[in-house]
């Protein structure tokens, strides 16, 4: 009988990828828990995002436990088994792709209402998002015929590394967009300011969590090479990461409000230096109510208000 490999380096870092991805995913529920309970009067399209990006990580979190499972113990002392490419593992690639995308499109939303629907500031963040489905949707199709795991990964390495290489560009291009669409709205307010102050703060630091991880998955993969599956780790949280940053921003809105006086409304400024048509932007916090003519911006943590001339209330996108 054939001697069996060792696995640390290959499905136990796979397995290890799974625990974390199933730790994460339990503190996503969580999260979402908490926002539905918080925030019942957001808009329908973004409870809905939220269960649809829940599920689409769930379902990612069900196929790579069936990948591992499959081969720990189903076919345990099967060493021949361990280079079938399973369905699963084919599968698991294009829900992780939805996750991302769909996360990176919520944020391709924000910079648009923000910039007030300036769409020379949105194109290039919703082009590359695109640009993420594209690959994301070619990789699982080219895997999809594959029998083999160490010809697939050795011959589709490449595209692996450009779809991770190009979710931490997408990431940080919509870190730098938000942060200088905030900036542009400084005020010289002292209140304004601090909190403005906070929200470039959770921009940079949520868009990093999620590029700085797709980074090192790459550098990973070309430190150990494709016989090697230790970034298969980060692989596979990378989804989980993706949506707890948007939960964490949806859910930090509460967190920010309370150290506000819910009823101030920040004293008008001009936008004029965004380039955009918007009359009048100013950050606000208020009650939960509906106001026509207004629409919300929320920030990667909080609310901000774009409005025209009419009083908004802060919990709408």
């Amino acid at each position: 009988m054939l001697a069996i490999p060792a696995l640390d380096n290959t499905l136990g870092a796979l397995f290890i990828g799974v625990v974390s991805g199933a730790l994460l995913l339990g503190i996503s529920i969580t999260q979402a828990y908490l926002y539905y309970d918080a925030f019942s009067k957001d808009t329908l399209f973004l409870k809905l995002s939220v269960a649809i990006i829940l599920i689409f990580d769930s379902v990612h979190q069900a196929l790579i436990t069936h990948v591992v499972y499959t081969y720990l113990i189903s076919e345990y002392m099967n060493p021949l088994f361990l280079d079938k490419y399973l369905w699963s593992l084919s599968a698991q690639s294009i829900f992780e792709t939805l996750t991302m995308v769909t996360v990176q499109a919520f944020f391709c939303v924000r910079i648009w209402a923000l910039s007030g629907h300036n769409y020379l500031f949105v194109a290039l963040p919703a082009i590359l998002t695109l640009a993420n489905l594209g690959l994301g949707i070619a990789y699982t199709t080219v895997n999809v015929p594959e029998v083999s795991i160490t010809l697939a990964f050795t011959r589709w390495l490449p595209l692996s590394r450009a779809i991770n290489g190009m979710s931490a560009g997408t990431d940080i291009v919509i870190a730098v967009f938000m942060v200088y669409l905030l900036y542009q709205s400084r005020t010289g307010i002292a209140s304004t300011e601090s909190l403005l102050n906070k929200l470039m703060m959770y921009s940079i630091s949520t868009g990093a969590v999620t590029s700085l991880t797709s980074i090192v998955t790459v550098i990973l993969s070309v430190a150990f090479g494709p016989g090697n599956f230790i970034y298969g780790a980060l692989y596979f949280i990378t989804g989980r990461l993706y949506l707890n940053s948007m939960l964490a921003s949806l859910n930090a809105r509460q967190a920010l409000r309370k150290g506000m006086n819910p009823s101030v409304n920040m004293s008008e400024f001009s936008s004029s230096r965004t380039g955009t048509n918007t009359q009048v932007c100013n950050p606000v916090f208020a009650s939960n109510q509906d106001a026509k003519g207004s629409f919300g911006v929320e920030s990667k943590d909080t609310v901000v208000m774009i409005k025209r001339g009419v009083d908004v209330h802060a919990d709408h996108v």
